[in-house]
Order: structure tokens, then sequence, then C-alpha cells
């Protein structure tokens, strides 16, 4: 039997209809992306996304000015002084503890006149705070020398009293930062220990407490193995109460090592994070300024069908932003939901306090100046900017 070889419709017609409608679908799905891409929401925030690199780039000119170059200099200024003199002051404390461990009386009176006047301002009280806490009549000298320093009374003191001297020298490790360091992991270890310790002594509470209530409940509080499991327990509770005071005064420790470290370091880490903020202030606006400023990048993930790509949030990305409004509900088919503000995808500044009239018109005088300083370095004056100005009410 032949093989039928017709078919119910032309091929040609069913190709080019089909072709024909491939091709409607491509023109009406490239139709599509094109409208939602052209969206004027998106012009709002491609324009944002231009004075936002404007912006960025008056703040990259801030910082080139003489001003805040100077600022810059100032404050790595301070980190180097304040880096030096506590070098300086831990030559002189390691000096000191030098001179009043060792036997040669003749350094014991350029000791005494450096103590008088070797801690001032914050260190101060710490210094005498930790005069009292080595011995009372170490506090009292050391505050009669912060009233009146009685540099040789002080030296014939040292002279005269070797435990004294033991004192001092105890007082000055706590303003040696190698010798903090070293306390301060010593310290560590010990807390490890005593912790341990402490945390098998609970352990060992906790079961002698259990004895004692399954003898009370057996042989009542009267037994003979009762009052032993008893005894047992406020022994045990003994060791307990010791090994938690070891742990809170290693704790102590610990904390006042620490404290001390950063009273010592005090100067250079406000000097460093004062530092660090300009740095960070200075690379904020390059990093804003190249992030806005590049169309490139910007372009590339904001293309068709790629706008996917890129985190929410990044610099330069066109997104629909809103915000849910709980206490507002809309009803949907019966059913209520939270009503959303997208209103802020369009008016993409309205909470953005850089730009108020006020802080516009900050940024652009000191624009202004940052070019005009930067034209009379190139020699350029016939080119420079004048401020507006406001004229005066004659009313």
């Amino acid at each position: 039997m032949p093989v039928p070889v017709e078919t119910f419709r032309n091929t040609r017609t069913v190709s080019l209809v089909f072709a024909g409608s491939s091709l409607a679908l491509l023109a009406s799905l490239v139709w599509m992306v094109k409208v939602d891409y052209a969206r004027p929401w998106r012009g709002f925030q491609d324009h944002y996304a231009d004075l936002q690199a404007s912006l960025a780039y008056f703040d990259v000119l801030s910082n080139q000015t003489q001003e805040s170059l100077e600022k810059l200099a100032q404050a790595q200024d301070a980190v180097a002084k304040s880096k030096s003199r506590l070098e300086a002051q831990q030559r002189q404390t390691r000096q000191l503890i030098a001179s009043l461990s060792g036997q040669d009386a003749s350094a014991w009176t350029p000791a005494a006149e450096a103590l008088s006047a070797e801690f001032s301002g914050p260190l101060r009280k710490s210094y005498e705070d930790r005069a009292r806490a080595v011995s009372e009549s170490l506090g009292q000298v050391v505050a009669d020398q912060a009233g009146k320093p009685d540099a040789p009374a002080l030296a014939d003191r040292i002279g005269q009293d070797a435990p004294f001297r033991t004192q001092l020298v105890q007082l000055l490790e706590w303003f040696d930062l190698q010798r903090l360091a070293a306390k301060a992991d010593g310290v560590r270890g010990e807390y490890a220990r005593a912790d341990m310790e402490f945390k098998a002594v609970k352990g060992d509470l906790n079961v002698a407490a259990a004895a004692y209530e399954h003898e009370k409940t057996l042989k009542g509080e009267e037994g003979h193995r009762t009052r032993e499991a008893l005894a047992h327990l406020e022994k045990v509770r003994g060791h307990f109460e010791e090994a938690r005071r070891r742990v809170d005064e290693l704790a102590d420790l610990q904390k006042a090592v620490e404290d001390q470290r950063k009273l010592l370091e005090a100067e250079i880490i406000s000097a460093e994070r004062a530092l660090a903020r300009i740095e960070k202030d200075r690379k904020d606006a390059e990093s804003r300024y190249a992030d806005f400023a590049s169309t490139l990048r910007r372009g590339a993930f904001n293309l068709p069908m790629l706008d996917f790509a890129a985190p929410k949030g990044t610099r330069g990305r066109q997104e629909i932003q809103q915000a849910v409004l709980p206490d507002v509900r809309i009803e949907l088919n019966f059913v209520q939901g939270y009503q959303t503000d997208r209103c802020m995808t369009c008016h993409v500044a309205i909470a953005d306090k850089n730009f108020t009239k006020e802080a516009l018109a900050v940024k652009l005088e000191q624009a202004i100046l940052a070019i005009n300083e930067e034209l009379d370095r190139q020699g350029r004056t016939d080119r420079k900017l004048t401020l507006p100005t406001i004229e005066e009410r004659q009313d």
C-alpha cells in the first residue's frame, strides 16, 4: 500500500504563517521590553545618579583644597606625635623601673625627680589610684607629690626604705605596656584555669546537692548518712564560693589591665580615630564619584533583561522603591492587605538631606572655592568663578 504524501494544508503556506507569527512575537517582545525600559521613573533615577556624581565630585574637589590637605596633615602629625610621646613615656618608665630595681644609690635621686614630674593629665588619677591599691602609704606619698613635689624627700625615702622601692616598682609596672602585655597574658591563662576549676566545682556542687536531697528523702534530716551528705555539701559549697571569688578577682584584674592599656594608648587611639574619619570621608567621596560617574558601569547593570544582576541598593541601579504601610489597608477582592507607597521611585531625592537648598548651597560654595584654588595653582586666574550674591533689600 503506497504511503500518502499529501498534507492537510500546504506546507509552504504553513511555514510562511509560522515565520510571520514568530516575527510578530519577536517584535512584540522587543516592543514590550522597550516600553518597560522607557518608563519615566528610569529617567528620574538616571538624572538623580548624575546629580549624585556631581555632588561626589564637589566633595572630591573640597578634599583637594589647601585647608583640607592641612587638616589631613595635622591629623597625621597628631598621630605621629602621640606615638612619639607614648614611646618617650615608655622609655622613661622602663628606666625608672630599672633604676629603682637596682642597687645603685646614685640613680635614686634622678629617679625621684623624674617621678615627681612623670605623670600628669589623665594619667595622674590612674597613677594615684594604682598607688593606693599597692599600699596606703605609697598612695599618700603620691598624693603629696601631686600637691607639692619634693624630690629630695622622696629620694631619701627611696634610699632608706627597700620595701618602698619595691612598691614603687610594682606601681610603675602598671604604666609599662610591655609588662602590661605580659601581665595580661598571665592573667588570661590563670583565668582560663580558674574558670575550668569553677565549672568543675559547680558540677560537684550539683552532685553533692542531689545526693543530700536523696538521702534526706530516704533517711530524713536526722539520718546519719543525711548528716554526712550535708557536711560534704557544705564542704563543696565552700570550695565553690572560693572558686567563684577567684574567677571574679581574675575577671576584675583582666578588665583592669585592659582598661589601663587603653588609658595609656588613649591619646593615640583618639588621634587615629580622628585621622580615620578624615581618610574615610575622602575615600567615600572618591568611591561615590567612581560609582556614579562611570556611565559604562551604570549602563551595564541597567541593560534590558540584565538589570537583575546587580544587588538591590547598588549605586546607580534603577529599581522600583517602595515602603510598606501596615497601618494603611487596601481591600482587594474582599481581602485586606497592606498598602504600599512607591512615590520615592520617582521622587528619589525626597529624603536625601544632601539635596536640601542649604546643603546644595554649601556644597556649591565649597566647590567654587576649590575650583578657584586649583585655577590659581594652574595660573589660570582669568577663568576663576565668582560666588553668587544676593542683593540687599532696601526696605
